[in-house]
């Protein structure tokens, strides 16, 4: 009885075997089962492409001035904030000037003195009691006082300090009731209309550069072109850089005292390119179809910078081999290929 349990279970098992095609799924088509295709091939070339470097860059304003007192005096009025925007000809600061005033009291008597002193040389003159140098002396001397009170007028027109060009309060120094004095910062202006690109470069970049030269600027939202419009004719010796200047395009949409990535030609490279067609993108993966006797191999590689409409490989394949340019969505490792020759 056993025994023929035995039989019977090896029997049931071997039906089911049959009935499932041998217990596994049906096998994957093979190479030759995949219908061939016809494309564009490119042979991998290498070849020469210019190399940048990114150095930093200040977004600084052509006008852009620090307003000082050119005389030391309490400081009255000091009416703008920062950030304000302020017109040409508004008041930005007001100095103390009582002394100032003082001073043109006391030479315009002395003027007014002078004045009367020419005029009684005047007369004795006419009564040929005085000399024609008296009369130039008393002329000298009436002119001396005037241009003293021109003077100090001009003094104390400078005590009012006002804006010589609409623009932004971009720091302010100093507050009311604090000394104002020669060389001593109160405020900062600077005309946001005027923004340019100001950059210290390494000497062996300048060399490459030249004025109207066009440069990358990668900021954190965009890529912007900016033109070089000054290179200083000698470099820093402590830092043995050259200031550099570029203007900006009307909406770079770039803030005051910004810093941004300027890209500057720093050489050559040789590297192998493609073109951005012959890329295949898998999700996170990038790959190439390689023709290889007549078949297709699908491989992985490693892309870098992008060069217009071609974009550097850095790992993958080599220089000779060829690819496939715009293979098509359904192309399968394996598969095989007829490919007609294409521009590299």
């Amino acid at each position: 009885m056993i025994r023929n349990t035995i039989i019977c279970s090896t029997a049931i098992v071997a039906v089911s075997l049959s009935a499932c095609g041998g217990g596994g799924h049906p096998p994957a088509a093979s190479q030759a089962e995949l219908p061939p295709i016809s494309a564009t091939s490119v042979v991998v070339q290498r070849d020469e492409r210019p190399r940048f470097a990114p150095v930093v860059a200040t977004v600084a304003a052509r006008n852009a001035i620090t307003v000082m007192s050119k005389h030391t005096g309490t400081i009255l009025e000091l009416p703008v904030r920062l950030s304000q925007q302020v017109a040409a000809g508004e008041v930005l600061v007001r100095v103390e000037a009582a002394a100032l005033r003082a001073r043109r009291a006391q030479a315009v008597a002395q003027h007014k003195q002078a004045q009367q002193e020419l005029t009684r040389v005047g007369r004795l003159i006419e009564r040929g009691a005085a000399t024609a140098r008296e009369q130039e002396a008393a002329q000298a001397q009436a002119q001396i006082a005037e241009q003293a009170v021109m003077e100090i007028d001009a003094m104390l027109a400078d005590t009012e300090i006002t804006a010589p060009f609409a623009g932004v309060v971009t720091a302010r120094l100093a507050e009311v009731g604090e000394l104002a004095m020669p060389g001593r910062p109160l405020l900062e202006l600077a005309d946001p209309s005027t923004l340019e690109l100001s950059a210290p470069l390494p000497e062996t970049v300048v060399s490459r550069l030249r004025v109207g030269a066009i440069l990358d600027v990668v900021d954190a939202d965009a890529v912007l072109l900016a033109k070089i419009t000054e290179i200083a004719p000698s470099a820093d010796s402590a830092s043995r850089t050259v200031q550099v200047k570029a203007a900006l395009p009307e909406d770079h949409g770039l803030r005051l005292g910004q810093f941004v990535r300027l890209h500057v030609p720093a050489g050559t490279d040789e590297v192998i390119t493609v073109p951005g067609s012959a890329i295949i993108k898998q999700g996170q993966l990038r790959l190439v179809a390689v023709v290889q006797d007549g078949r297709v191999q699908l491989r992985l590689v490693r892309v870098g910078r992008p060069f217009g409409e071609r974009i550097e490989v850095v790992a993958g394949i080599a220089p000779g081999e060829q690819i496939l340019d715009a293979p098509p969505a359904n192309l399968r490792d394996g598969q095989a290929v007829t490919s007609t020759a294409g521009e590299g």
